[in-house]
């Protein structure tokens, strides 16, 4: 660019712009400017944008973008791949350099990447120290550089404590043509991510991660289970045991898929110590997994008194019984096994319990203590899932607070925009026809590979 160019880009306002943020940002915080040119520090602080928010956003309104990562796991993408969608479809093209060192970059990630080589060129520095975390983001006004800690894995993007730096510059700046030139240099030495390259990462990989899992089975070679509760399991029980104390024979557990419903059961009997159990799901599947939770808990010796009531086996004399609704809610398993045959009754999925089956159970049975576990106790058939568990509430922890205390691991969900069929956009009025029509269905397949990396070229 010449020399009259470059003036009148630094008489822009945009350039005015960004000498008024770095000034506020470096000697005078009071300077009036834009907050989103000044200099910045990103550390996924609570109620500011994360990193990976803003990489997301940087990434829609970009026309070509840099990487320089030393790790990448295939949760970091995800947590970036609808932003990657965006940029792909609005013609944007980017560069990413990462590298084999420790062997950490997962290569279900870097195949991933591979899959996006329309767009995105990949390479990989090997056989020496590489560590940089590095972000670069050009438009056709400035370039966004973000230097700092965080390596493109979802905990570094949205949770972990990081340290990063954004700036905003104009492409003459000195900033984004060191930032450049430091790339290019790292770019020419790495070599490119092909399919024989990866093959025999992968290879490393397995071969490292599996003498770490080796190290780790040594480590737990004695059959012994030492299992603390968890915060929310820990609070529930002691609320049990509360409203025990109170005179209390219901009670409900509401807390969210995965937090540990099923072991939180298996505490509370351990405390409780019933003369004999029952614990009733709605899928003969779930059976045994919940018995070996309660072998873990309880520990290997009560193998002994588990038994099973379902349509092929009848375990009755056993103190801990499992089984199904459908089996303990008929006529002839009441004849063989009295009202009060147990003392301790778990209802697992209780919001199911309005149904006739449970009911029948319910009705017949009485136990000295019932308890209800459930993740979705609302009914939107105006069923009344408290009034069966006389309101007794032992906890209550929902999807946002399970989150926020580390009880479930980080998830991502994506959204797709519908499409218009016959020119009408989609709702729920749409006929049935134009819901299947072969359009809609293309483009849910579409997305649906694409999330899921199935995408090619």
């Amino acid at each position: 660019m010449d020399e009259a160019a470059i003036l009148e880009r630094m008489s822009s306002n945009l350039a005015y712009d960004i000498q008024q943020a770095s000034m506020a940002a470096f000697t005078d915080s009071g300077i009036p400017s834009r907050q989103d040119l000044r200099p910045s520090i990103i550390d996924n602080a609570p109620y500011d944008a994360t990193l990976g928010d803003t990489i997301g956003n940087a990434l829609r309104k970009c026309s070509t973008f840099l990487f320089s990562v030393a790790f990448i796991s295939q949760s970091g993408l995800e947590a970036i791949l609808q932003a990657l969608a965006e940029a792909r479809d609005s013609g944007a093209r980017g560069r990413i350099i990462t590298t084999d060192y420790l062997t950490f970059s997962e290569p279900a990630a870097l195949k991933r990447l591979q899959s996006f080589s329309s767009f995105i060129e990949t390479r990989v520095v090997t056989g020496e120290g590489f560590h940089t975390k590095g972000y670069c983001f050009r438009s056709e006004e400035s370039t966004t550089i973000i230097i700092g800690s965080s390596n493109l894995t979802q905990t570094a993007l949205k949770t972990n404590h990081e340290w990063n730096v954004g700036v905003t510059t104009l492409e003459e700046g000195q900033y984004a043509k060191d930032f450049t030139v430091a790339f290019n240099r790292l770019w020419d030495r790495a070599v490119p991510l092909s399919d024989s390259w990866l093959a025999g990462y992968s290879k490393r990989y397995e071969a490292y991660h599996r003498a770490l899992r080796n190290i780790d089975l040594q480590q737990e070679h004695i059959e012994t289970y030492i299992t603390k509760p968890n915060a929310m399991q820990e609070k529930a029980t002691e609320a049990l045991k509360r409203l025990r104390q109170q005179g209390a024979h219901k009670a409900l557990i509401i807390a969210a898929t995965g937090t540990g419903k099923t072991f939180l059961s298996c505490f509370d009997v351990k405390a409780y110590n019933p003369r004999k159990m029952l614990f009733l799901v709605h899928r003969e599947q779930i059976l045994r997994s919940a018995a070996e939770s309660f072998e873990k808990i309880l520990g290997a010796s009560i193998r002994k008194d588990i038994g099973f009531i379902t349509g092929s086996r009848k375990d009755y004399g056993k103190k801990y019984i499992f089984s199904t609704v459908q089996t303990l809610s008929r006529e002839s398993i009441h004849k063989v096994l009295p009202p009060d045959c147990f003392d301790y009754i778990i209802i697992d999925e209780a919001h199911r319990s309005e149904a006739g089956s449970y009911r029948r159970i319910m009705d017949y049975f009485h136990p000295d203590f019932l308890l209800g576990m459930s993740a979705t106790p609302d009914r939107a058939d105006g069923g009344n899932i408290y009034e069966l568990f006389d309101y007794s509430i032992a906890c209550d922890i929902r999807l946002k607070e399970a989150m926020e205390n580390d009880l479930l691991c980080p998830f991502h969900y994506f959204g797709i925009s519908d499409i218009t069929v016959n020119g009408q956009p989609l709702d729920e009025d749409s006929s049935f026809s134009d819901l299947v029509s072969e359009e809609r269905v293309r483009n849910i397949i579409e997305k649906a590979r694409f999330y899921a990396g199935q995408e090619t070229g």
